[in-house]
């Protein structure tokens, strides 16, 4: 534990005094913490602060002074008292202390304070707003690519609006200054923890953990004993000992898990951005980046030339080959981006989709079998909006949630303010809109209404067949989405008003769970289906797969996941249980991230065996 005393003119440490180095050092710290009590101004000092705390700071060595901040952010952590009164004044001169030492080390331990300060306290808001804005203002100031990685970092990793907008306000006021972009400094900065061969390992006196990376969602932690065994659990020793660098060590487990999150989801997101790479820049920051196994050699590539030749390829063996498992050799001129079905020929779609199935090729994102959409005949008659996804009655909160997992704005109903979900896309000077509606009194369900593309410039808007057909694909698809997960149809437990039955029997069975995702389940189920031992009971009729049971024949819905039973189409109620959807999840598929289709499987395994159901609630509908 780091401890402390403060008085009005310095800062005493009754511990871990060896921390802090030379007796110069020493003398330098107290120095320090006496112009710390003394910081004038709310975020910022003033540059004669700031000069004469310098002499200070470079008496002090820059990893000596990383070490002492991760000591003081741990302490920061745990003690709400660090933003209020003088010790509120002392972090924020220690703070712009660090924004004087060029180490990574002290940018990190300035980010976890400044996400600290930034928690959200109900009833309060922001735990410090000003002390967050102080570190903020610190990294801008760094005036480095690493500053503002971090300032990225805090922003990938959080959902509070207030927040979101001081870092936006940050990371636009560095870009700036250094003239680089955000997306360059995410490729040229995403961080390597020190993994090699995808395992990360950190010696706590003679035990070793390691860290292995199971996919682009999942890590493993095993602990290597004296006598070279393993085990999972966390030795006692460890524990007893090594408290804070294993604190340290977890925090950093979770770190890893966030930066693949935070890449998966930043390389999706690059079909919105419309990102082109030069091809040695890819190679070098994402190719061959220690996390690039788990995300950028499982994701189709598209290669283009100058002279206009084109081919597009996918990592194996940490080569590039294309759908018939060939070598692909890539000039140096060639522009990189990333590859989509909406693009390809259909040929090649079914060729890539193939590939994913010989290869058990599992993608980190949908993108092989991605749902195209395109303009139909009835969205060029309506020429400027679609009704494709109109009355539709979705669940606000859920609504709200999902629109901010996928970058969308929406402040839902509150008041008599009424909000649509929209979408920015500046590469394609585009926003987009689902239009939603209220009923009554009640803002717990939205109903939707057209979708619209308009310039957010002249506010003109667009024709549909007017909007690139990529951009189009893609936010129909988000929408679809919405509907798919926030639908009260998709809940087999929904029992709401009687306005709404109707539209719940509809989505649950009929023709308003006949999309396009559910067409596109359909086709990887046909392929998956026959791979499985339940094969021989399995069957499809319209937008069900069919399960013959021994003591009943039920009908999954493959858009809503409900079930029937034959022959009167009696409603079958599963909760959903995760030690199910587990099983479900085991099965191949060549994506991560549909729950849907995992429902769906795992349900197929329960009632292909029913005469083995033990649940008594299921048991008593059969």
């Amino acid at each position: 534990m780091f401890n402390y005393t403060i008085n009005p003119n310095s800062m005493n440490f009754t511990a871990d005094e060896a921390a802090l180095g030379t007796e110069e050092e020493k003398k330098a710290w107290n120095e320090l913490f006496r112009y710390f009590t003394n910081f004038a101004g709310t975020s910022k000092p003033t540059k004669t602060w700031l000069n004469s705390i310098n002499p200070f700071v470079e008496a002090i060595d820059n990893e000596r002074f990383g070490t002492i901040m991760e000591m003081i952010v741990l302490e920061v952590n745990n003690d709400k008292s660090w933003f209020s009164g003088l010790k509120s004044k002392m972090l924020k001169g220690l703070l712009w202390a660090g924004s004087l030492v060029p180490n990574p080390k002290v940018y990190a331990a300035i980010g976890k304070v400044v996400s600290r300060a930034y928690t959200k306290v109900r009833g309060k808001g922001a735990a410090s707003a000003s002390v967050g804005n102080a570190g903020i203002n610190a990294l801008v100031a760094i005036n480095t690519k690493e500053a503002m990685q971090e300032l990225i970092m805090l922003k990938n990793k959080s959902q509070y609006p207030v927040f979101v907008k001081a870092l936006n306000k940050g990371i636009q006021q560095l870009s700036a200054e250094i003239k680089v972009t955000e997306d360059d400094v995410l490729d040229q900065l995403m961080p390597e923890f020190g993994i090699k061969d995808g395992t990360l390992e950190q010696a706590f006196g003679d035990y070793t953990a390691q860290l292995y990376l199971e996919s682009a969602h999942k890590t493993l932690i095993e602990w290597v004993k004296p006598d070279g065994k393993v085990q999972k659990s966390v030795p006692a020793e460890v524990k007893r000992t090594y408290e804070l660098e294993l604190k340290a060590f977890k925090e950093t487990a979770k770190d890893i898990k966030k930066t693949l999150q935070s890449q998966r989801h930043r390389l999706e997101n690059a079909w919105r951005h419309q990102r082109v790479w030069d091809y040695d820049h890819w190679l070098e920051y994402l190719w061959a980046h220690p996390l690039g196994t788990y995300i950028v050699h499982k994701t189709i590539w598209q290669f283009d030339t100058p002279e206009g030749d084109r081919q597009s390829a996918i990592g194996k063996d940490g080569a590039l080959v294309d759908v018939e498992n060939k070598p692909v050799k890539v000039p140096h001129n060639a522009e990189v981006s990333l590859w989509h079905p909406v693009n390809a020929p259909l040929e090649e779609v079914l060729a890539w989709r193939d590939y994913m199935f010989d290869q058990e090729l599992k993608q980190p994102f949908k993108q092989a079998f991605r749902e195209v959409y395109l303009v139909t005949e009835a969205e060029r008659i309506t020429s400027v909006y679609s009704n494709r996804f109109s009355a539709h009655i979705l669940q606000q909160n859920k609504l709200w949630a999902l629109t901010q997992q996928r970058d969308w704005q929406y402040k839902g109903a509150y008041g008599y303010m009424l909000d649509s979900p929209t979408i920015q896309l500046p590469a394609y000077d585009l926003e987009v809109t689902l239009d939603v509606s209220f009923g009554g009194d009640s803002y717990e369900y939205a109903t939707t209404q057209r979708t619209l593309f308009t310039n957010p410039t002249t506010d003109l808007e667009y024709a549909v067949d007017e909007v690139p057909k990529l951009v189009f694909s893609e936010t129909m698809r988000d929408i679809d989405l919405f509907i798919a997960v926030c639908s009260i149809g998709s809940d087999p437990n929904w029992d709401g008003t009687e306005d709404y039955k109707d539209y719940w029997f509809e989505y649950s069975y009929g023709d308003k769970s006949e999309t396009v995702s559910a067409q596109n389940r359909r086709e990887i189920l046909e392929r998956v289906i026959p791979r499985l031992k339940i094969a021989d009971c399995c069957s499809f009729e319209g937008n069900f797969l069919v399960v013959q049971g021994k003591l009943r024949t039920y009908k999954i819905n493959i858009g809503s996941a409900n079930i029937l039973m034959k022959p009167n189409d009696q409603y079958l109620c599963i909760v959903p249980n995760r030690a199910a959807e587990a099983k479900g999840s085991k099965i191949f598929l060549p994506f991560e991230g549909d729950s849907i289709l995992s429902l769906i499987l795992s349900k197929a395994f329960l009632l292909a065996d029913d005469t083995n159901i033990e649940d008594e609630l299921i048991l008593s509908q059969l």
